[in-house]
């Protein structure tokens, strides 16, 4: 049996999941041995995704891609000729804990300005319902709604238009650091980001190309939404 995890993963334990409050190592996989008799396999869910998608999502045929899942917070990872990027004892790429803003948002992990507490799908809800004087129920499908038909005009225009540049603007700083380092052939994202792709993803790709934010000139850049969507992890775990 396969888990998908959020967090750092390493040989079977969770070393840190600072979403989930877990700051300590625990061994996941040897506490669901004890009660299953099936043998189990945890990994990190972002990693899993990103090894689903490179076999039949958005990713394939890519030999060297970058995948992000934007949620909760931000996962990522990144593969080389088809083949998560090996860093040894610690996954790594954590991405979502790269600073873009120095002495900014305090994040779960105990440092400032994290790419995660700018860019992940979480706070732009939060900031979206914050703005329009929302409450923590309003689901993201509403939210995605009021999107959709905000138009030149209407009450609230000036202010979703200006959450979701802000938004578009952080979440590029965040991987364009990535493409500087990588220059990855094609990006790939997934988390509850898919959802908003249509509203999103053309805005954030327009933003990375005629910013200044990229080192080496792009005439274009491939990034697109996760194919399999939420069920990428899933997928990616059998794997």
């Amino acid at each position: 049996m396969a888990w998908q995890f959020l967090g750092t993963i390493y040989g079977g334990k969770i070393l840190k999941s600072v979403n989930l409050g877990i700051t300590k190592e625990y061994d996941l996989e040897g506490s669901l041995s004890k009660k299953l008799n099936v043998p189990i396999v945890v990994r990190n869910d972002a990693k899993c995704a990103a090894m689903a998608e490179n076999k039949i999502g958005c990713l394939k045929g890519k030999k060297r891609a970058l995948f992000l899942t934007l949620g909760t917070g931000i996962g990522g990872a990144v593969l080389m000729n088809n083949k998560l990027l090996d860093t040894g004892s610690f996954p790594g790429l954590e991405v979502g804990h790269t600073i873009i803003e120095k002495n900014g948002r305090t994040c779960n992990c105990g440092k400032k300005g994290c790419f995660e507490t700018y860019a992940s799908m979480k706070v732009f809800k939060n900031e979206l319902r914050s703005a329009l004087g929302l409450t923590e129920k309003t689901r993201g499908e509403e939210l995605l709604r009021m999107i959709r038909a905000n138009k030149p005009g209407e009450e609230n225009y000036e202010v979703i238009e200006n959450i979701i540049s802000e938004f578009i603007e952080n979440l590029s700083i965040g991987i364009s650091n990535l493409v500087n380092i990588f220059e990855p052939e094609a990006i790939g994202i997934g988390g509850s980001f898919v959802f908003f792709s249509d509203v999103l993803l053309p805005r954030l790709k327009e933003y990375l190309l005629s910013s200044n934010l990229l080192f080496n000139e792009h005439k274009d850049i491939e990034i697109s939404s996760a194919i399999l969507a939420n069920d990428a992890g899933i997928i990616g775990s059998t794997l």
